[in-house]
């Protein structure tokens, strides 16, 4: 059995709200087996939202696994079982709700920066173009949600193309999800990430600081 020493903690914090858990519980295969089969049961009964949060949750054990990775004392054993869980989400919603679903950007993003962290940008493209299709047509609360959802995925685009040292690729998805950002109100911009965050720190990184100090001033007013 796996045991992940540095996420024992958020494993059980993550359990919290989905049944009784004991503090000891750690995310495992066996772990996530059972919570992929109780999404799978849920949408056997109809619950399709329950369904979603499951999947949900069960994506951010593999977010956490992933951050937490560098920090522990197997990152390639760590990041190889985050990348498992990932992809057994994606198949999960590929039997459930739909590869498509809007819940499964999040599984696709986790994917996709995994990948970048790992140089395998040749991997992580086409995932984050699904994901930009899935944020552009799903079902989303309001546009202003979906601009949101849009313009993380753009940034992280903007990212995949810096990382390879393509800047003026990057300059232009990072200057599309400004653009959107923009156009958000103040109260939509947190849900946007870190992709302004990133152009600033782009800017600055190509000697063009008075750039990112005018958009930092605008977005701060």
């Amino acid at each position: 059995m796996r045991h992940l020493g540095r996420v024992l903690l958020v494993a059980a914090c993550l359990l919290v709200g989905i049944g009784p858990v004991s503090a000891q519980t750690q995310i495992t295969d066996a772990t996530v087996d059972e919570l992929l089969q109780r999404a799978e049961d849920a949408y056997r009964r109809g619950r399709a939202d329950e369904t979603a949060a499951l999947l949900h949750r069960t994506s951010d054990w593999a977010n956490h696994i992933r951050d937490a990775a560098s920090g522990s004392a197997k990152p390639a054993e760590d990041l190889a079982f985050a990348e498992r869980i990932y992809r057994r989400v994606l198949a999960t919603f590929g039997r459930t709700l739909g590869a498509d679903h809007d819940h499964a950007g999040s599984a696709l993003m986790g994917l996709a920066s995994l990948y970048i962290d790992q140089q395998r940008y040749a991997e992580a493209e086409p995932l984050l173009r699904r994901t930009l299709g899935i944020a552009e047509s799903a079902p989303a609360p309001s546009d202003d949600h979906r601009q949101a959802a849009v313009a993380r995925v753009v940034g992280q685009l903007g990212q995949l193309e810096e990382r390879q040292g393509r800047n003026a690729e990057a300059d232009a998805h990072y200057r599309r999800a400004l653009v959107i950002v923009d156009k958000l109100p103040p109260r939509f911009r947190n849900a946007t990430g870190k992709c302004v965050q990133h152009y600033l720190r782009f800017l600055r990184a190509n000697n063009r600081s008075q750039e990112a100090a005018a958009i930092e001033a605008r977005l701060t007013r």
